[in-house]
């Protein structure tokens, strides 16, 4: 399962990590990424092939955090071609969890969705849009051999995650024809990323 696997990869790595730094309560910078798509679609007897790029972004002060994200979920189904676009509203906590790292869990709402499928030639465009996340980072805190005069930080995170999105697309629509079946999909992406700790 990869949530299994996932689980056992950021618990390796935590047990592996030197300590450096004391993590207390500090305003974070971080950015974040998918790097690779987990997640299937299926219609019927049919499997899709999905990939989603994006960038978000997490504040956070003390033990609480807020952020967006931006993400673009591609279906490749026989005939189908799907674009799903998503933009969350997220919120999440952050505990510390040795002296050099932290975990985070948090999850989001769709703010603004908007799909579209490509079938013969005709580009069809949803008319509603909903969904969830909830997403976990393990992160691990680092003092850098250099120094910045320009922005004063005290650490650098490396961020690692798992995320998982519910999302529902429906009301296809090009001129007056119309596409009965609405799209519901989980995706599913291991998450990079990097933060600035101040």
């Amino acid at each position: 399962m990869p949530l299994k696997r996932t689980c056992c990869l950021l618990l390796g790595l935590l047990l592996c990590t030197a300590p450096a730094v004391q993590a207390e309560r500090y305003l974070r910078i971080r950015l974040l990424q998918p790097q690779s798509e987990q997640g299937k679609y299926r219609e019927g007897s049919t499997e899709g092939k999905l990939g989603t790029t994006g960038t978000g972004w997490m504040l956070s002060y003390g033990d609480f955090a807020v952020g967006q994200s931006t993400l673009t979920t591609s279906i490749s189904l026989g005939d189908f071609q799907h674009k799903l676009i998503s933009a969350w509203q997220e919120g999440a906590f952050i505990f510390g969890m040795t002296r050099t790292s932290s975990l985070t869990l948090g999850g989001g709402l769709l703010s603004a969705g908007k799909g579209t499928v490509t079938y013969s030639g005709t580009e069809y465009t949803s008319s509603s849009a909903s969904g969830n996340s909830w997403f976990g980072l393990m992160g691990f805190e680092y003092i850098l051999p250099i120094t910045f005069d320009l922005i004063k930080f005290e650490y650098v995170e490396v961020l690692l995650g798992y995320r998982e999105n519910r999302l529902s697309y429906g009301g296809y629509q090009s001129g007056s024809s119309t596409l009965g079946n609405s799209v519901k999909v989980k995706t599913v992406q291991y998450l990079l990323g990097l933060g600035l700790v101040f």
